[in-house]
Parts: structure tokens; C-alpha cells; sequence
């Protein structure tokens, strides 16, 4: 599978862009009645979806929803959706949620936060914004582990970044440093263009920079007027922020991204949110 994806890579030309939801930004509906959300999900014509966790998660006590893995891919099948994406927890051995991932059929392992950059408060992790040189190069490194042990299961290791990474007073950004010292053969990408416009840059000049190295994106708005903790609450649905998210679609898919998965996280109306975002997946013009 791996080399399918790096030949992907090399025929953007030829390429498709899957745009899906990351199911974490419908939780509390997933929460309350899985099957009927799921339903509900496969109504609106959305089809492939990406997981929150596949063993355990910090945000959330039940991240398979109550389900076994079996019994969540069994829903998930019968409704006609497909997990290209998973995230995972990095704090906890990687050789079960491996086992997981190949029983969904899972593409792509999502390293979404990692423990050298975390802090924690009364309301739960969040990334520190005073990361320095020796914690990228201790990322990059366990990136590269990581990376090697899903490569030899078939599947692709990819890192999420948040704001931090591309908060910097030096020439290179974090985020620099993690994708200078990571083998893109091991690791890609999956750019959230929400924190990265939160941090003050365009998405779109961060695709160019890098243009080998992400296969997956978070299409996330943003609305600067929203309160800000630090934990996402200014992240808004689709077409409610200030985001031109048709070009960063675009760009993305110019630069080989295969999956773009709408996210929320924590969302006023997530019914509200369903809607508008199976209205964007169905609505969005991709340019050739």
C-alpha cells in the first residue's frame, strides 16, 4: 500500500481529491446514537470518513463510541463508509491500534499531537507554544519510528500539526525542522489549514513550500472573533469563517493531497455542522 501512495504522489496530474468528515467533529452525536448518526452520515452523501482514536484518546472516554473495532467496522460497512484515516495516541504502544487499522482497512496512521510538545491543565492536553530545536528533532525522531512500524504493516504514518509549530522567531519554524528530519518515505502530512491560519500564515504557501510531502489535510474554518483557549473553540464550519477553502482545496490537491476531512471541534450545532458540511462536500468545485 505504501508504494501505492508514493506512485499516487508522483501522478498528481492524474489525481483525486476524497474530501470526508473527521468524525470527532460530531462526537456528542456519535455519543448519543452511533448507528443513527452513522446513518445520518451516509444520508448526506458523505462516504469516507476519518476516526478520532482507535484505542484511546485524550479527549475523549469512549473513543470507539462503545464499540469493539470489529463491531464498528461491520456499521461502518453496512452504511456504505470507508476509513482512509485514523488518528492515534502516541502515548500508548502503537502495535494495537496497528491491529485496528488493519482490521478497518485503514491508509493512514495520524500522529495528531505528540507528548514532547504537550502541556496539561484542569480542561485537559494542549500543545505548548515554547517549543524548541531539540524537542522537533525528538519528534522527527519518533515520527521516523513510528513511521517505519506502520510501513511494515502497509500502512502510511502522517503527523497533524497545530498552531506551534509554526510559531517561530528564527528562520526556520518548527515545523521546518520536523519535516527536514523526518523520511518522506516513512512519514507524510496531514496539514490542519485551520491552525495553520491561526498561527497567521496561509495555508496555501505552506503546501508550496513543502510540495512532496502531504497526502491529507484538515479542511477547518476559521473565525477570528470566536473565543480562544487554545483548544480549538475558534474553528467553525464551512463557509462560516474567513477561509477561501475552494483555493486551499485547490492547492492542495495540486500538490498530491488525497484526503480532505472537514473538522470541527467543538461545534455550537453539530447537526448544524452535518448539514453544512455535506453541503460543502457536495457543492465544492475542485479546479482540474
Amino acid at each position: 500500500m505504501v508504494s501505492a501512495i508514493n506512485e499516487k504522489t508522483n501522478n498528481r496530474a492524474e489525481m483525486r481529491m476524497t474530501l470526508g468528515l473527521m468524525l470527532y467533529s460530531v462526537r456528542d452525536l456519535l455519543e448519543k446514537n452511533f448507528v443513527g448518526t452513522i446513518e445520518k452520515i451516509a444520508s448526506h452523501g458523505i462516504d469516507t470518513v476519518e476516526l478520532p482514536a482507535l484505542t484511546t484518546h485524550p479527549m475523549m472516554n469512549e473513543p470507539l463510541f462503545g464499540h469493539t473495532i470489529q463491531e464498528l467496522r461491520d456499521i461502518l460497512t453496512d452504511h456504505g463508509l470507508r476509513v482512509a484515516s485514523s488518528h492515534t495516541d502516541p502515548t500508548q504502544d502503537i502495535g494495537p491500534q496497528l491491529e485496528a487499522a488493519r482490521e478497518l482497512s485503514v491508509e493512514y496512521l495520524v500522529v495528531p499531537i505528540v507528548p514532547e510538545f504537550m502541556e496539561f491543565s484542569p480542561e485537559g492536553p494542549r500543545l505548548r507554544e515554547d517549543i524548541d530545536h531539540g524537542d522537533c528533532l525528538a519528534v522527527a525522531e519518533r515520527l521516523n519510528a513510528i513511521g517505519e512500524r506502520c510501513q511494515r504493516e502497509g500502512i502510511m504514518a502522517a503527523y497533524h500539526n497545530h498552531h506551534a509549530e509554526f510559531l517561530s522567531d528564527s528562520e526556520k519554524t518548527p515545523y521546518d525542522i520536523i519535516l527536514e528530519n523526518t523520511d518522506p518515505k516513512l512519514v507524510t502530512m496531514e496539514l490542519d489549514v485551520g491552525w495553520v491560519a491561526k498561527a497567521g500564515l496561509d495555508p496555501q504557501d505552506v503546501f508550496t513550500k513543502y510540495p512532496d510531502r502531504f497526502s491529507l489535510c484538515h479542511l477547518k474554518d476559521l473565525d477570528p472573533e470566536r473565543l480562544q483557549t487554545g483548544f480549538g473553540e475558534e474553528f467553525v464550519a464551512p463557509g462560516d469563517g474567513v477561509l477561501r477553502l475552494e483555493e486551499v482545496i485547490h492547492a492542495a490537491r495540486n500538490v498530491g493531497v488525497c484526503y480532505g476531512f472537514v473538522e470541527c471541534d467543538f461545534p455550537e450545532d453539530s447537526d448544524a455542522l452535518l448539514e453544512k458540511t455535506a453541503s460543502f462536500i457536495r457543492d465544492v468545485v475542485i479546479p482540474g
